[in-house]
């Protein structure tokens, strides 16, 4: 197998792995939505009518922090148009913004351990300090992390340094020699199916994606 079949079958399973962490990313939003949607009678019951407290604070916090902060996510991940710079400030804000979500369910589940100890002064300080100790080192990882750098014809927006980089043409020959095979295998029936699945897996096409990602300079 040549160097280029190789990095065009690397390419196409990036960009494979790519296509489904952005499907991951919407379904997990939908159904964020949707239990949104299912619950929202009850909040406006048992939160929006009943008198505003500390608790009801973290839930709407939890509650809409965490949609907020979705929304940013899904618009990083289809958004081609963000540059490298940007890229590298989201890996902060999206560590950050889990910390705060999680360090606010668990101040949650911390009060109700606090209520059925009887309000006990020593099982709320003990909690509090195993969380203190959590968002502290979630937050020196936070300073460790770094965006994964993707191939260049996947990248939205590449820098002025990058903009004279090109995708050579013997790739995407085997590009569109892979889709071709594909293409083919689909229309003569299930034969060839096992052939198909060695070259670009089992779980489908991601030739067809990837042409569209590629804009020969």
């Amino acid at each position: 197998m040549s160097s280029q079949q190789v990095g065009a079958d690397a390419l196409a399973r990036a960009a494979h792995h790519l296509l489904a962490a952005k499907y991951f990313q919407i379904a997990s939003f939908v159904m964020l939505v949707y239990d949104h949607a299912l619950t929202f009678g009850d909040e406006v019951e048992r939160i929006w009518k009943q008198p505003f407290t500390g608790a009801s604070l973290l839930f709407y916090l939890n509650r809409y922090g965490n949609l907020l902060e979705f929304i940013v996510i899904i618009d990083a991940f289809f958004d081609p148009n963000w540059p490298k710079d940007v890229c590298r400030r989201f890996v902060k804000f999206e560590g950050a913004g889990t910390i705060i979500l999680v360090a606010i369910c668990q101040l949650v589940m911390i009060l109700r351990v606090y209520a059925i100890y009887e309000r006990a002064i020593w099982i709320l300080a003990f909690l509090l300090t195993l969380l203190a100790a959590q968002v502290s080192i979630s937050a020196v990882g936070i300073n460790l992390g770094f965006p994964v750098p993707l191939p260049a014809p996947l990248v939205g927006k590449p820098e002025p340094h990058e903009l004279k980089l090109k995708y050579s043409e013997a790739q995407r020959n085997q590009v569109a020699s892979s889709q071709d095979r594909l293409l083919s295998s689909r229309r003569s029936g299930w034969h060839h199916s096992r052939q198909i699945h060695e070259e670009v897996g089992e779980y489908g096409d991601p030739f067809s994606r990837l042409q569209s990602l590629i804009d020969p300079v």
